[in-house]
Parts: structure tokens; C-alpha cells; sequence
């Protein structure tokens, strides 16, 4: 329907009477916007948040996500100048498609390089993985310094925890 040429995108947005095009009614607007979204917020939500676990820079982190999110906005409003404003945003809807695009592909490399080679990430201790568990590095609960430990410690166990496995008394 569009190209990456501005009559094109002028054209699809504003109609053209020679090719039989209609202008872009204010609903199907709405409802693209509606749709595009859902969808784009769906897949850069999840791409900048792989990129959260990536070991870079927190400015490199920060630029990759405000970019998604302004190009992918960007992008959607665009369209309505197009449509309703002037058909010289029509370069703006094309710059700011490919700086998307562009900002995607980067976000997928980033993560599958990361991933691909095993990267240290803030949630690691070294190469490719926990080097300490977690649960090991737990401070004991101070039993009378913690009120919700009180009430779990004085309620009564049922007869089923008993009889989990491994359990001292479930035999």
C-alpha cells in the first residue's frame, strides 16, 4: 500500500482521486493507532526489557529504550500529520519508520549477542550464569524483630505440610 517514497505515503494518507485512493477517515486513523499500539508497545516492552539484562552502558540502556518508544510514537502521530496538518511530514513518517526499524534490529542484536555468547549481566556473577545461589546468601530471620514471622510462627500447621516429601516428620 505504501512505500518508502513521500508521494506514497502522501497518497495513502491523503488519497490520490487519480488512483482511485481514499483520504484516511479520521476512525481508520483511530483504529490504526489503536492496533499499532498494542502491538508495538507488546514487542518493545518486551525487546527493551531483554535489553535491561544486556551488560552495556546504563546511558546505551537508556538511549535504546527512549528511542524504541519515541520512534515508535513518533512514527504513529506522524500519520496524522500527514493527514491532517501537511503532506511535508510524509519525510517524518519515512525518517521515523526506518529509525524504528533501525532501533529494532539493533535492540535484537544486542539481546542475541548477549545471549549467544554468554555475557556477565547485573543478575550474574560471571560468565554465563549465577556463580552463587541466592537462597544460600539469606540472612536467618530474627524470629523477634519481624512481626509477620510471629504470626506465621503461631498459626497452626495442617496435617498436609506434614506430609511433604523430605520432611522430617512425614514419615
Amino acid at each position: 500500500k505504501m512505500s518508502l517514497h513521500p508521494s506514497s505515503v502522501v497518497d495513502y494518507f491523503r488519497g490520490n482521486e487519480e488512483r482511485f485512493l481514499e483520504p484516511r477517515s479520521w476512525i481508520g486513523l483511530l483504529e490504526q493507532l489503536h492496533f499499532h499500539s498494542f502491538a508495538m508497545g507488546i514487542l518493545l516492552l518486551t525487546l527493551t526489557h531483554l535489553l535491561l539484562f544486556v551488560p552495556v552502558s546504563m546511558r546505551v540502556k537508556a538511549f535504546g529504550i527512549c528511542g524504541a518508544f519515541a520512534f515508535g510514537i513518533l512514527g504513529e502521530l506522524s500519520g496524522w500529520a500527514v493527514r491532517y496538518l501537511s503532506p511535508v511530514f510524509a519525510y517524518l513518517k519515512i525518517a521515523s519508520f526506518l529509525c524504528l526499524q533501525g532501533v529494532i534490529l539493533w535492540l535484537m542484536i544486542v539481546v542475541a549477542r548477549a545471549l549467544w555468547l554468554s555475557s556477565p549481566s547485573a543478575y550474574s556473577g560471571g560468565e554465563g550464569g549465577p556463580q552463587r545461589s541466592v537462597v544460600r546468601e539469606l540472612a536467618p530471620v530474627d524470629r523477634e524483630a519481624d512481626p509477620f514471622a510471629q504470626v506465621h510462627q503461631d498459626k497452626p500447621r495442617h496435617r498436609r505440610d506434614d506430609r511433604v516429601r523430605g520432611h522430617p516428620q512425614a514419615q
